[in-house]
């Protein structure tokens, strides 16, 4: 089963709405154009496995974290490819991301889903990457993890 690029978000400012783009442009040792991660070391782009959203949507409870956390691109089967800190994958036929970290920390004392004894999916499978080879990201691209050389 193939990993693909379902949605693109960029984020201007914190607190505001994401804008939904078809195409990105993804800097060379940074994140995407006009997202104001962009130019962080570590966690500049932000992404999450499409089917995180669908098991949120369907949830009773309010999943905080999922309001927290704001993914840049949204990919279908990115929990296929097993990715940890160091892994690069390729997005269409140029881009390359490197993965830096997952997002790990789950607020408790706030969640309705943990205070109801709901088991939340979300620490450890919100990944964040760095662009290591730039270009245009599109809605449809194929996702593929780079085996280590």
């Amino acid at each position: 089963m193939n990993a693909v690029l379902t949605s693109i978000q960029i984020f201007k400012a914190k607190g505001e709405p994401g804008t939904v783009l078809s195409e990105a442009e993804a800097v060379p040792d940074h994140g995407l154009t006009g997202d104001r991660h962009c130019m962080e070391d570590l966690k500049p782009i932000s992404l999450s496995d499409a089917g995180l959203q669908e098991w949120n949507r369907a949830q009773e409870y309010d999943a905080l974290c999922f309001h927290r956390f704001k993914t840049n691109l949204t990919i279908e089967n990115l929990g296929k490819l097993s990715l940890k800190q160091g892994d690069q994958i390729r997005i269409g036929d140029r881009v390359v991301l490197e993965i830096s970290g997952a997002f790990k920390k789950c607020y408790r004392d706030q969640c309705e889903l943990y205070n109801h004894g709901v088991h939340c999916p979300l620490p450890g499978h919100m990944l964040f990457a760095v662009c290591r080879v730039g270009g245009a990201v599109r809605e449809g691209d194929e996702v593929a993890h780079i085996p280590e050389k």
